[in-house]
């Protein structure tokens, strides 16, 4: 917990993944979802596919496609080559309002992030 509360984003992310699955913690799948956002917003790949998913069934946060899929685009931007996959079947169900706005945000967070080539 102590590298969590230090911002480490593989510790956030571990601790999410326990509160999600009540490993040697009470499950509670709102701190999971908290704690999976914070690794996630650090760019933390993994955490972001994780926290995706959630989003899409709406496990610990309300059934939310557009948060879905940005945190999809997010980890496919990280090389997770599943989420492509999840990209395609989750736009299945989006308008395309919908996903015009997941494309915004993950243009607006590369835009900040400006880390790597963006121009996908």
């Amino acid at each position: 917990m102590k590298a969590a509360n230090q911002n480490i984003p593989e510790a956030q992310f571990y601790i999410g993944s326990m509160y999600r699955y009540g490993y040697g913690i009470k499950k509670n799948l709102k701190k999971s979802v908290e704690w999976l956002k914070k690794s996630a917003d650090k760019d933390y790949a993994r955490a972001q596919y994780i926290l995706a998913g959630m989003y899409y069934i709406g496990l610990g946060e309300k059934k939310n496609n557009i948060m879905a899929y940005y945190y999809y685009k997010l980890a496919e931007y990280n090389k997770i080559k599943d989420a492509t996959l999840m990209i395609t079947e989750i736009k299945e169900t989006m308008t395309q309002t919908e996903i015009n706005n997941g494309k915004d945000m993950f243009r607006n967070w590369t835009q900040k992030n400006q880390k790597k080539d963006i121009s996908k």
